[in-house]
């Protein structure tokens, strides 16, 4: 396939020529890459020190998907040391009480819950469901596709679902079908 702006090849999706890199890709001669799972939306090539945000957390420059042992994820997606008290565990927050492990004798929690950061039990992560609006369902709603174990929205030209990011993965389109994407207007 000849493209006159990018070529996008998706390993289940085919071969499409796109205007510009869908939202997770980066150009580079002539195709659309595919930025590191690490990062959140955009980058400028293949590592994870090249991504614009990160989905996780930023550690010693780089995006990663997990903060390492006795570091956590902040608000502002850096890895940054748990309390001395809690460094051989890990954490998910600066002060002591956000340890993973602690003594928390008397506490029993149920299957659909886990031990939470103050003794208390919550809700377990919507593994291997996805996450949708805030909430784990079984599958991903047709207007939206799973990335990482989330599920986010199809290009606003597509009709029925999408495969992935951008209107070549639609599965039909709301308007138009130009060289195998979706567009809003034909062209004159």
């Amino acid at each position: 396939v000849t493209c006159v702006h990018f070529k996008l090849v998706r390993p289940r999706g085919g071969t499409h020529c796109v205007a510009s890199c869908p939202l997770n890709y980066y150009p580079s001669g002539g195709e659309c890459l595919r930025c590191s799972r690490t990062c959140a939306d955009s980058c400028t090539g293949p590592s994870p020190s090249q991504c614009s945000s990160c989905r996780v957390a930023n550690y010693s420059g780089a995006c990663v998907s997990a903060c390492p042992t006795g570091m956590y994820a902040t608000d502002q997606q850096q890895c940054a040391p748990c309390d001395s008290a809690c460094t051989a565990f890990g954490c998910n927050g600066p002060t002591a009480d956000d340890c993973f492990e602690r003594n928390c004798s008397g506490v029993v929690c149920t299957g659909s819950q886990r031990l939470g950061t103050a003794c208390s039990c919550e809700a377990k992560p919507c593994t291997p469901l996805f996450t949708y609006n805030g909430a784990c369902v079984p599958r991903c709603p047709v207007s939206t596709y799973a990335d990482d174990g989330v599920c986010v929205a199809c290009d606003a030209q597509c009709l029925n679902g999408c495969s992935g990011a951008g209107p070549a993965s639609c599965t039909s389109c709301r308007i138009a079908n130009l060289s195998g994407a979706c567009v809003a207007a034909c062209p004159n």
